[in-house]
């Protein structure tokens, strides 16, 4: 299974939401390769990250049918005035829910005490299957673990 990672950098309507799961599902169902078509999966986790799959046992993706993703990304960014496609934004638990933010704000965010090395952030560098539990780690242990300051 081969699996891609998309943080939408802000907040979706529940209206535009709906459109771009709608969007994403058509976008998957027509996706191919080589012309042929991919078993594939669109999905949105907790209105932040969306998640698209591709059963390699199916058929592979190729570099082509991974610039349609692309596009189609860019598109519906577009469309949503919304950057899908900036891989320096992270995703953290708050109490309220996920919070997105950039990766520039993580020591502004650390001294604050919004965030700490205890904080859950979903680690997408190392999103290399379909379940975002498995991508829930202490701030401590991802690559953001370089802002923390030692005490």
């Amino acid at each position: 299974m081969k699996t891609w990672t998309f943080v939408i950098s802000k907040k979706l309507s529940p209206d535009q939401m709906g459109t771009l799961v709608r969007l994403g599902t058509e976008f998957v169902k027509g996706w191919t390769a080589h012309e042929k078509s991919l078993d594939a999966r669109f999905s949105v986790y907790k209105d932040h990250i969306i998640v698209v799959t591709v059963n390699e046992a199916h058929h592979e993706a190729s570099g082509c049918s991974i610039d349609k993703l692309t596009r189609f990304m860019k598109d519906a960014g577009s469309k949503f005035q919304a950057d899908l496609l900036d891989r320096m934004h992270i995703v953290y638990e708050t109490a309220a829910g996920l919070a997105v933010a950039k990766t520039g704000e993580i020591r502004q965010l650390l001294s604050s005490g919004t965030i700490n090395g205890d904080t859950t952030i979903y680690d997408l560098s190392d999103a290399t299957g379909p379940d975002p539990a498995s991508w829930r780690k202490p701030l401590r242990d991802t690559w953001a673990k370089k802002y923390l300051v030692p005490a």
